[in-house]
């Protein structure tokens, strides 16, 4: 088949022959990578491309003068695909997005989206319809694979909402009797009855009934975030700060703490998560402070540029082993005994939470007897509907 490319008004220095635009249509075609076929007005292939050949395994002598619902094997012969291309021909109108399988191809049976659109040749008003072929079967593979994710995502949430109503409810009740009728029998002896083992037994069996209505709680805690629609806003983090260490006030002059607050960047979030990520990280940093010492905390901005914010929280704490740098985000993990250091081990899984619902990172970096910084990275604005 011979292509010409029309040209506008040239030179006799810079004509450019018609071989040369032949041989520059053909080039441009097979460096296509997606199937192409040009078809004239009674649908038969005057040309394809190498990406056809390649797709289709078909050679230039199985297709060329051949109507295209011989292609194939008669695969391209389906009424749906008759009726666009007649209305290609027909109503001169681009079709898009028709989607097709095929089962004879160098890679098995394959699903493909069809343009098509007609072009008129200058002045004879010759009439032929360029077809282009894109395999997606490996995206809709993606795509179901990743509605069903969704859809187990959704399940899992939906169980998630089942087991903190029966945290709240179920398993909170009996807790109380629990600790209620120890209460109750330990007031129905004297103390003379109550041997030292027993009495040991009675105060062991309150103190797991209460560290149990701590789990629960905390679970609840980490349930609950990200389980409401975020409320996305512009948040002044250094006067969200500010809020959340009237909050730790208490805290703050029992241990005789030192928290310095940098001037932090403003960004878009949801305010009161925000207040939940400051406060257990500043909670923690007072909490891990060296035994007879007073903690510095300094809450810091990082580097930053116009999409994404960084701020530290750095103490002079107890610090961790690095090789724990991960594990300590995990719901109820502990690196140190009740005895030394109250608390469930949820605080840093809901701020981890809470970062990755806003698009973010966190990190923690520690070193023992040194202290420790959680790294927090997020974007400076949220995107809508993602």
């Amino acid at each position: 088949m011979s292509i010409r490319i029309a040209h506008g008004p040239s030179h006799a220095e810079d004509d450019l022959s018609a071989p040369f635009n032949s041989e520059l249509a053909e080039a441009v075609l097979d460096t296509v990578r997606q199937p192409l076929i040009i078809l004239d007005e009674k649908l038969v292939v005057q040309s394809v491309n190498g990406a056809f050949h390649r797709t289709f395994e078909e050679a230039d002598g199985e297709v060329l003068g051949r109507s295209v619902w011989e292609l194939g094997g008669g695969q391209w012969d389906i009424e749906p695909l008759r009726a666009v291309l007649n209305t290609v021909l027909a109503e001169h109108r681009a079709l898009t997005d028709f989607v097709i399988r095929f089962g004879e191809t160098r890679r098995g049976q394959r699903t493909f989206r069809l343009d098509a659109r007609q072009v008129v040749l200058g002045e004879t008003r010759y009439r032929l319809v360029l077809v282009a072929l894109e395999d997606v079967t490996d995206l809709l593979l993606v795509e179901r694979e990743r509605d069903l994710y969704e859809r187990r995502l959704e399940r899992s949430n939906r169980d998630l909402e089942d087991f903190a109503h029966a945290a709240s409810h179920d398993l909170q009740e009996p807790l109380r009797k629990v600790r209620a009728f120890a209460d109750r029998l330990e007031r129905s002896f004297d103390d003379a009855v109550l041997t030292e083992k027993q009495t040991d037994y009675m105060t062991r069996m309150r103190d797991a009934a209460s560290r149990m209505q701590v789990r629960i709680d905390d679970l609840l805690r980490l349930a609950r975030v990200g389980r409401s629609e975020p409320r996305y806003e512009r948040v002044d983090l250094r006067k969200l700060v500010a809020s959340v260490m009237q909050d730790l006030d208490r805290a703050v002059i029992e241990s005789e703490s030192a928290v310095e607050v940098g001037n932090l960047p403003t960004i878009e979030g949801d305010p009161s998560q925000f207040a939940l990520l400051f406060q257990n990280l500043i909670a923690n940093a007072i909490k891990y402070r060296k035994p007879g010492t007073r903690a510095r905390v300094r809450v810091t901005p990082g580097p930053a540029d116009s999409e994404w914010v960084q701020v530290a929280v750095s103490d002079d704490g107890i610090g961790f082993d690095p090789a724990y740098a991960e594990r300590i985000f995990r719901p109820f993990e502990r690196l140190h005994g009740r005895d030394e250091y109250e608390g469930s081990g949820v605080g840093l899984s809901i701020c981890r939470r809470v970062v990755e619902l806003h698009g973010g990172s966190i990190t923690a970096d520690g070193e023992p007897g040194i202290g420790a910084t959680f790294t927090i990275r997020l974007p400076a604005a949220q995107r809508k509907g993602v």
